[in-house]
């Protein structure tokens, strides 16, 4: 009952909202995989920060065991040579030691071992500090070697101390490190595998949609057409158009099965008419040419009339009645042209109805054109966020050109420490694998993005294609409107040659009521008897002259049947 009530809806639904379901739905898809593309590549990025701060975190206690070394070296020039230079060297190692110290703190997230060994680090760095300037500098200024020995010792037994406790937290760095590579090829697979299939999923049902939707309207246009065509063409004898639906389509369907059913009955009533007029205007003119000649004889014997008053009389009665009958003959036409008269004023409505209905189908189209063209530029500038997704991805690649660059620069710094900078040699290591891994990943996306503006582009042209059949669906509704002008041009003639139709069964009609008259006279004064020649001669002269102009009135009454008859021949019942 639900699919019935959802099928309903939609046939009832205008023609620029049914073109809008699949767009709507198309730009949903589309915005919805651009979210979560975004969404993905951003956690791809977090992931990629959290390496490069694991692999600085590693380089800055790699150099503070290299300046607790270089701290180290200093105290042994400084036994060596007395000079203040290495004192300066060793106070500038201490302040950036103290530097390198805040920037971790700054940034520090770990869990408590990993403080509690960071303590320890700054614990043995200030008292190594404490032994070489408040301890051994004096001892050595005092020259007492002897404290100076037992202090050097504790200096390089401290020192060994530290380096070995700062290679633990780098250690737990390079672990950290190595969860968070693995973090991040996870979330690039997993953003892989979603950006792939929201874009067919996407793509599937918008094409589906659109197919559907656009063969839907097409076959029901074609079919309007094809049966107005055929009316258009004089074909009157068309089915009727099975389309029921409340849009645009089933409104003119509706309109050109009415205007179907009218003009056949209306071109059946005329066809009748027009042959009942023309069969009795046949009868007219051949009663009017009797009577003619009745009257010329009535002329002729107007000599003998002394002599012949009873046959003159008969005559005269036999005049009167024919002329009775022709006036009941001609009061029958009459009635015929009257409603011939109301049937053609109806054609001539409904078919200025007809092309009413037209033009208000031809701007609807005109509508649906704009829509399909709003559509179009949609898509075009879905393309081109497409487009901007293609530079975000280049950002990413250049973040793993950075990254691997930084992984190079700490290589570098691990071999310049030797044996104790090789751990952090195999982070660096690590990096520049995932930088590697991270450009790779990021080209896999890159044709990913390719493809989608592929079919994105295969989307702009479909609208191309459906904009072109739209347009070509304009073109034809107008040229369905020029014919229905047409046929509105021909009906208005034809109402024009019925009015005057109309107007010469009501001449006649009055020429008969004078006939009669006449005739009656004709009677009266054949029955008064030769007195009244002169005015009998005068009467005959008038009914000849009258019967003359109904003989006229009869052709031209023929002749305008004749040619209605054939304009109701161009139409196929």
């Amino acid at each position: 009952m639900g699919g019935w009530l959802s099928k309903f809806r939609f046939k009832n639904m205008s023609l620029s909202q049914k073109y809008g379901i699949p767009l709507a739905i198309t730009i949903v898809l589309f915005v919805a995989s651009t979210v979560m593309v975004a969404i993905l590549l951003n956690n791809v990025g977090r992931e990629i920060n959290e390496v490069e701060r694991t692999g600085e975190r590693a380089l800055k206690m790699s150099e503070m065991g290299s300046l607790f070394r270089a701290k180290d070296i200093r105290i042994a020039d400084f036994i060596q040579t007395w000079s203040a230079v290495p004192i300066s060297e060793f106070q500038e190692r201490s302040a950036r030691f103290n530097q390198l110290e805040q920037e971790i703190r700054a940034g520090l997230d770990e869990s408590a071992e990993f403080l509690e060994i960071f303590e320890r680090v700054i614990e043995s760095d200030s008292k190594y500090n404490e032994l070489f300037l408040e301890k051994l500098v004096p001892a050595l200024n005092a020259g007492n070697m002897i404290e100076v020995e037992l202090l050097r010792g504790e200096t390089a037994s401290l020192r060994a101390e530290t380096v070995s406790i700062l290679g633990e937290l780098i250690e737990i760095v390079s672990a950290e490190q190595i969860a968070a590579v693995e973090d991040a090829n996870a979330q690039a697979a997993f953003s892989l595998y979603m950006l792939i299939g929201a874009v067919i999923v996407s793509l599937i049902l918008s094409l589906f949609i659109t197919y559907f939707v656009s063969r839907l309207i097409s076959r029901n246009i074609k079919e309007v057409i094809e049966i107005g065509g055929e009316i258009a063409n004089g074909n009157l004898a068309v089915k009727n158009i099975s389309y029921e639906s409340r849009d645009e389509i089933g409104q003119l369907a509706k309109t050109i099965n009415y205007m179907s059913s009218s003009l056949r009955e209306m071109v059946r009533g005329i066809s009748s008419i027009s042959q009942t007029v023309s069969s009795q205007s046949e009868e007219l003119t051949q009663m009017a040419r009797e009577v003619k000649a009745g009257s010329e004889q009535i002329a002729t014997t107007m000599q003998e009339l002394a002599s012949g008053t009873e046959i003159q009389a008969r005559s005269a009665t036999e005049i009167a009645e024919l002329v009775e009958t022709l006036n009941e003959q001609v009061a029958v036409a009459n009635q015929d042209g009257d409603a011939l008269n109301d049937a053609s004023a109806n054609v001539l409505a409904q078919s200025t109805n007809g092309t009413v209905q037209m033009e208000q189908t031809a701007k609807q189209m005109t509508a649906i054109n704009g829509i399909v063209q709003d559509a179009l530029g949609k898509m075009r500038n879905l393309e081109q966020s497409a487009g901007n997704i293609s530079n975000l991805v280049q950002v990413i690649q250049e973040i793993a050109s950075q990254t691997n660059l930084l992984a190079l620069n700490a290589s570098i710094e691990a071999a310049r420490a030797g044996e104790h900078g090789r751990g952090f040699a195999v982070v660096a290591s690590e990096v520049k694998k995932l930088s590697e891994q991270v450009e790779r990943s990021v080209n896999e996306v890159t044709g990913i993005i390719a493809g989608i503006q592929k079919d994105t582009q295969v989307m702009v042209e479909s609208l191309q294609g459906g904009y072109q059949e739209v347009e070509e669906g304009t073109q034809s509704m107008n040229a369905t409107k020029e014919t229905f002008d047409s046929i509105t041009e021909a009906v208005n003639q034809m109402v024009e040659r019925i009015g005057s139709v109309s107007m010469g069964l009501k001449a006649i009609s009055r020429h008969g009521e004078k006939i009669g008259t006449t005739s009656q006279e004709i009677a009266s004064v054949s029955e008064e008897g030769a007195a009244g020649v002169e005015q009998t001669s005068a009467s005959a002269q008038q009914q000849n002259s009258s019967m003359e102009e109904i003989t006229s009135n009869a052709e031209h009454l023929a002749v305008l049947a004749e040619e209605l008859n054939q304009m109701v021949s161009k139409f196929k019942l």
